[in-house]
């Protein structure tokens, strides 16, 4: 996992990267301020969630960047 002071990469091929969302409500406040981006993000689907959560909590544009292949289910599941 990348980490610098403003943001954060996430690979979600990466099993020590999976290992810190087993709780992503919690990753994600321990991260409160960063851009998170979430990449391979088609492996945790169920991510997006809590993202919508986290989301409508912050009301902050622009804190997450989503990468991975856009398969339908994927999509259906982001919207």
């Amino acid at each position: 996992m990348g980490k610098s002071k403003n943001s954060i990469y996430v690979d979600l091929e990466d099993p020590d990267d999976i290992a810190k969302l087993t709780a992503p409500g919690l990753f994600f406040d321990e991260n409160k301020g960063r851009v998170i981006c979430l990449d391979e993000v088609q492996f945790m689907p169920d991510i997006f969630r809590v993202l919508r959560g986290v989301n409508d909590r912050e009301k902050r544009n622009g804190k997450f960047i989503i990468l991975g292949s856009a398969s339908p289910e994927v999509l259906r599941q982001s919207s």
